[in-house]
C-alpha cells in the first residue's frame, strides 16, 4: 500500500534515532493507524534489530528475540529468572551500539503482547538503556503499542524518553487512498472508511463508495467485514458492555448520561467510568469539552475517534449477530444506504475540525491555534476556536446543505450571540461547512460580509488534490 500521510510523524521519529543520547521512544495508537510501518519506514536503512513479539509464553517470547538479535539464549541463565535472559540479550544488542558513529535502533513491536503474557523485561531494559546512556553510546529503543495508555512504569526520569501517538489519517491525508471522482465523492467515502490504514489499503479506487461498502463490508469472506468485532474481542474477555458504549457512540457524539442509559445492567453512571477508560486507552473513544467551560467543567462530549469504527458498530454490528445475515445488496439498499447520510453528518464536524488544523491557512489565512466546539443551553456550535492571526471562529457543519427555508447564517449569528465566547474580540469569523453547494440568496450575503466564508468538498480537500 502507499505509504501517505505521515510525514510529520516520520520527521519527528527519524530526528529521534539519530539524536547522540540513548533513548526510549514509545509509538502508540490505535489498531490499524500503521504504527509499524512508520516505524519501518522511518528507520529505514539504520542498524535496527526488529523484534515483534507475539502472543505466547515468555521463554519462547525470549527464544524469538534471541533469534532476531541474532544470538542465543545464555544457557545457564536460570528458567527461574527469565529477567536474567531479558538482561542478556539486551545486553547483546547494546554491546554494538558505538559512541561514534550510525546509531543502532532495537524495534519492540507489538509490546502489549508483552504484558499479556507478564513477561519481565522492563526492568532489564531500563538497566542497560541507563548503562548505555551512562556510557555514551548511541542506543534507542522503539516500543510499539496498541492504544494511546503509557505502556512503561514510573520511575525513568533519567532516560531521556518521547512519545510518538499515530493517530488515524485525516480525510486530507488519506485522499490518495480513497475512492470518487470529487472531492464530495471522496468526503463520503472518508465518512465511511476513516482514517486507518489497515482499512484503506482494501479499498478499490475505480468503484464507488456503494460497491466498495458491498464488497468488503457486507462480503462474509472479506476481512472489513467482522474487523472491528474482531478487535473488539481480542481486547476484552467479557466484551458485551463495550459493545454496547461503542454502538451507543455510533450514531454520533454522546453525554455521559446517555452512555451510561446505552449500557444494560449498571445502576449508577459511575459504573460505565472503567469501560470508557479502556476504550480511551485503546484509540476508540475521545471526549472533548465545550470550549467556553472551565478546566473543571463536567459537561463532556463522548465520540468515537474515526469513521469506519463507528459506521462499522452502526450498521455491521447490528448485522453481524443475526442468525442469517441479509443479504449485501438488500442490506446496503434497505438498511445503510437510507442513512448515510445521516452518518456523514455526525462525522463531518471531527473532519472540519482537522481541516482548521492543517487546511485553513488556504481560505482564512491561518491555522487554528485553539479549536473544539461550543455547546450549552441555548447553542450548539459545531466549530469553534481562535487562529493563529488572533481572530475567533464558528462554525456549522451541513452534508446536505441547510434545511430548505433557513437562513444558515442568522441561526450562526444568533448561536454565536448566544454563547458569548471571544465576544470582546473584533474579528469573529463565521463558517458554513456545507457537503453541497449552498443556496444563492445566501451566496450572495456570504459575498457581502468579509467575515463569513462558506467552506467546500473542495477546500477540504485541498486545491492543490482536487
Amino acid at each position: 500500500m502507499e505509504f501517505v500521510g505521515r510525514e510529520a510523524e516520520s520527521s519527528a521519529l527519524r530526528a529521534l534515532v539519530t539524536e547522540p543520547t540513548s533513548s526510549l521512544i514509545r509509538v502508540t495508537g490505535p489498531r490499524g493507524s500503521g504504527k509499524s510501518t512508520l516505524v519501518l519506514s522511518a528507520t529505514s536503512g539504520l542498524d535496527r534489530v526488529i523484534y515483534r513479539a507475539v502472543p505466547l509464553p515468555e521463554r519462547r517470547q525470549l527464544e524469538l528475540l534471541a533469534a532476531a538479535a541474532g544470538t542465543s539464549l545464555d544457557d545457564e541463565d536460570s528458567r527461574e529468572r527469565s529477567s536474567d535472559s531479558w538482561t542478556h540479550l539486551f545486553e547483546h544488542v547494546a554491546a554494538q551500539a558505538t559512541r561514534e558513529g550510525a546509531p543502532r535502533l532495537l524495534v519492540i513491536d507489538d509490546a502489549h503482547r508483552l504484558a499479556e503474557t507478564r513477561a519481565r523485561w522492563r526492568d532489564p531494559l531500563a538497566a542497560v538503556l541507563r548503562r548505555a546512556m551512562d556510557e555514551g553510546r548511541r542506543l534507542h529503543v522503539i516500543v510499539i503499542s496498541s492504544g494511546t495508555a503509557d505502556p512503561w512504569p514510573e520511575g525513568l526520569e533519567d532516560i531521556v524518553q518521547s512519545t510518538i501517538e499515530v493517530k488515524p489519517l485525516t480525510f486530507r491525508a488519506a485522499a490518495p487512498l480513497l475512492p470518487g471522482a470529487r472531492p464530495r465523492d471522496m468526503l463520503r467515502a472518508y465518512a465511511v472508511f476513516g482514517g486507518l490504514p489497515t482499512v484503506l489499503r482494501h479499498l478499490d479506487k475505480g468503484v464507488t463508495v456503494g460497491t466498495n461498502i458491498r464488497r468488503l463490508m457486507l462480503d462474509e469472506s472479506q476481512p472489513l467485514c467482522g474487523l472491528a468485532g474482531d478487535w473488539l474481542e481480542r481486547e476484552f474477555q467479557s466484551p458485551h458492555r463495550y459493545y454496547a458504549i461503542m454502538a451507543t457512540l455510533a450514531s454520533g457524539e454522546a453525554t455521559w448520561a446517555q452512555v451510561h442509559a446505552g449500557v444494560p445492567g449498571l445502576t449508577t453512571g459511575g459504573q460505565v467510568a472503567p469501560y470508557m477508560k479502556r476504550l480511551q486507552e485503546l484509540g476508540w473513544v475521545q471526549t472533548r469539552r465545550s470550549l467556553d467551560a472551565g478546566s473543571g467543567g463536567r459537561a463532556r462530549r463522548y465520540s468515537i475517534t474515526d469513521p469506519f469504527l463507528a459506521h462499522w458498530f452502526r450498521f455491521l454490528f447490528p448485522r453481524r449477530f443475526q442468525p442469517e445475515p441479509p443479504d449485501p445488496r438488500s442490506y446496503y439498499a434497505e438498511v445503510i444506504k437510507p442513512a448515510l447520510s445521516r452518518h456523514i453528518e455526525a462525522m463531518l464536524p471531527s473532519i472540519c475540525r482537522d481541516f482548521m488544523k492543517d487546511g485553513a491557512a488556504e481560505v482564512l489565512g491561518s491555522h487554528a491555534r485553539e479549536l473544539g466546539s461550543l455547546w450549552g443551553g441555548d447553542y450548539d456550535l459545531d466549530v469553534a476556536g481562535v487562529l493563529r492571526s488572533g481572530a475567533a471562529f464558528c462554525g456549522h457543519c451541513y452534508w446536505e446543505g441547510p434545511p430548505d427555508g433557513a437562513d444558515p447564517l442568522e441561526h450562526l449569528d444568533a448561536q454565536m450571540r448566544a454563547s458569548r465566547y471571544r465576544i470582546s474580540r473584533e474579528a469573529r469569523l463565521r463558517l458554513l461547512f456545507s457537503g453541497r453547494p449552498i443556496p444563492r440568496p445566501i451566496q450572495r450575503e456570504v459575498a457581502r460580509r468579509s467575515d463569513t466564508f462558506v467552506i467546500g468538498p473542495e477546500e477540504l480537500l485541498g486545491s492543490s488534490r482536487v
